[in-house]
């Protein structure tokens, strides 16, 4: 049962309302315009014949009022002066011979025709004075007509017109009610996904199948979940990010002064070793380096990126970088080949930066080859371009995962943030450069950094 509130019902109530009112006027109208257009022409056919006896040259027999009566199927009378019915052709029974001795003189001052009720049955009266010229023996002439076969015809086409309006109501509510639907189904459709958006769901998407007003506003709120699902994904990750910025800065700050004391012993160490047993000490140096590299890393994120660019030769950093990994990765049985192409151009780019992004890419490529490898580092020029490149022997990255790689939005790594590659990304981006992923010659992946190379006049 459609409820009274719904707006289903508010719109289809007035509607058939209306509908049922619509009909029952217009078959009102067509029985009385029936049942009029058939009294006219009775009236007109009665006066006619009035004129024509009262006025004409035909003989004022009883023969000729016979055969006229059954002509026009009614019945005449002519009346003498003394106002009795010298001929008639009203049957003995009649019983419509009182009323019509008391209504023929009224009736005698009348043009048209006179509607005379006589026991519930009603009959037309037409009564015509006889010109002076016409047989002096008769003064007018009645002409009397049922309206009992007229009143039958229209009640017999009012009930057929009643039956077509009924199915007509029937038919046309049908298609009211189902063209309300499409507006009303449409608009639930739509309510319901405003309140599932409310309660939190943003994935959610409708189709009503419609091109109208309807259709625009589904594509409108389809567009608007969407964006508002971009949007909070977005505020989750920069919360994500904020929250991981300052838990780094605080792991950071914690990690940077032991390190700091831990370097410096070190050196004093290894100036006070004999030469010969200076470079465990050296690699020592280069594990502290690299562990303040990665702490580095962590102070940037969720933070303000600030750059110190100047002009740098990119295998400076590949190869600091390169050096630092070089003594883990040999006890984890991977091999790291440096290839750099030597009388690079230099670009404008932020060297610590750059170490950053080698950093990340190096420690990937470390964890893509549990079981051992060969992770190559190298350094190449394009027509307008520097490069840098890493490339390993892993597994590689499926091509349906390449599209949202430096998103950040999930790792797939145990433990892993996933913010590692998009900000590497960012800070390339944020130095002019691009960075891109590739298919490795080794059968894993290849992360290629782009710089543009400043053309001087």
């Amino acid at each position: 049962m459609i409820p009274v509130q719904s707006l289903h019902f508010r719109l289809l109530f007035p509607f058939s309302m209306a509908l049922i009112l619509a009909i029952a006027l217009a078959w009102w109208i067509a029985t009385s315009m029936l049942t009029s257009t058939l009294e006219n022409r009775l009236e007109r056919q009665l006066v006619h014949a009035g004129e024509v006896l009262a006025n004409g040259e035909l003989p004022l027999t009883k023969e000729l009022l016979q055969r006229l009566s059954r002509l026009l199927r009614a019945d005449l009378i002519l009346i003498q002066p003394d106002g009795k019915f010298a001929i008639s052709t009203l049957d003995d029974k009649s019983n419509i011979a009182p009323a019509l001795a008391t209504h023929w003189r009224s009736a005698l001052s009348h043009t048209k025709a006179t509607i005379v009720q006589e026991r519930g049955a009603p009959f037309m009266l037409v009564t015509q004075q006889l010109s002076e010229s016409r047989d002096p023996r008769y003064l007018a002439v009645a002409v009397v007509a049922s309206l009992d076969n007229i009143q039958n015809a229209a009640s017999s086409t009012a009930r057929w017109l009643g039956t077509a309006a009924l199915f007509g109501i029937i038919i046309l509510g049908w298609a009211g009610h189902k063209a309300i639907l499409g507006i009303t189904q449409p608009v639930q459709k739509l309510a319901q996904m405003a309140d599932q958006i409310a309660t939190g769901r943003r994935e959610i998407r409708v189709d009503i199948g419609q091109a109208n007003e309807l259709g625009v506003l589904a594509n409108a709120l389809n567009t608007m979940a969407e964006r508002l699902q971009v949007y909070e994904r977005e505020i989750a990750e920069q919360n994500r990010l904020a929250a991981l910025g300052s838990m780094g800065a605080r792991i950071a700050h914690e990690i940077r002064n032991p390190l700091t004391a831990i370097k410096l012993e070190l050196q004093l160490l290894a100036e006070s070793l004999p030469s010969e047993q200076r470079g465990t000490a050296d690699a020592l140096l280069d594990e502290v380096r690299r562990l303040e590299l990665i702490a580095t890393s962590a102070l940037q994120v969720g933070q303000g990126t600030h750059l110190s660019c100047r002009p740098t030769d990119l295998n400076d950093p590949v190869s600091e970088v390169t050096r630092l990994f070089k003594t883990q990765f040999d006890h984890r049985n991977i091999q790291l080949e440096s290839l750099l192409k030597k009388d690079q151009p230099q670009v404008q780019v932020d060297p610590d930066r750059i170490k950053q992004v080698l950093v990340n890419l190096l420690v990937n490529a470390g964890d893509a080859l549990a079981e051992g490898g060969i992770i190559r580092v190298g350094t190449d020029r394009g027509p307008n371009e520097v490069l840098f490149w890493v490339e390993d022997s892993g597994p590689g990255i499926p091509a349906k995962h390449r599209a949202t790689l430096f998103s950040g939005a999930s790792s797939s790594k145990p433990g892993g943030l996933g913010i590692g590659l998009k900000l590497s990304k960012e800070l390339v981006e944020l130095q002019g450069g691009e960075i891109q992923v590739e298919e490795s010659s080794l059968g894993g992946a290849r992360f290629v950094v782009r710089f543009p190379v400043e053309k001087r006049p």
